[in-house]
Parts: C-alpha cells; structure tokens; sequence
C-alpha cells in the first residue's frame, strides 16, 4: 500500500534514456527522486540498467518494474545493471 502512495505521488521516480553500453542495450537514469519507488528500491542517478527479470531494460519496463512493486508483497526482483564502471546482478525482494 505503501509503495502504491509513493507510485501514485512520484510516478516512476526517473527519467530513463535508451543507451548502449558495451553492446548491451539498455537504460540510464537520470535523478531520481529519494520518495519515489525506485529510490526506495536503491536506485541512483547514473545507474544503467540493462534487464528486469531477465527482460531487457526499456523506459516502459522500468515504469512496468515501479508499478509491479506497488502491485503486490513478498515479491523478488533480479536487475543487471552497471553502477561505477561494475556490471552485476542485484535481487530486490519487495516487502
């Protein structure tokens, strides 16, 4: 219910620009907003994501990945993405 507020207050958080990094497609994010749901999950400014849950990484899959955290508990997420010059994997489980 929560995360359903801050969705609906903040909307996704970021904005989110199409690049390519190293051949692999996907997001790079720009500021994002402490409140909203993906600050709450961790995300930065400069964060490139690369696939959700194995899905590659659009600016409406990040919108599809805020709403999903709204939409129910107990709930876990994988992302690939690039923080600092490292690329790895991180799960989120949303509670």
């Amino acid at each position: 219910a929560a995360m359903a507020r801050l969705l609906t207050r903040y909307g996704v958080g970021a904005t989110a620009t199409p690049i390519e990094f190293a051949g692999l497609p996907g997001v790079k994010l720009g500021p994002v907003q402490p409140d909203s749901a993906l600050g709450r999950l961790g995300f930065q400014r400069g964060d490139l994501l690369f696939a959700i849950d194995g899905q590659p990484a659009t600016p409406a899959s990040l919108a599809a990945l805020a709403a999903a955290t709204t939409q129910s508990r107990h709930q876990v997420l994988t992302v690939k993405l690039g923080r600092g010059g490292a690329l790895f994997e991180r799960v989120y489980v949303v509670e």
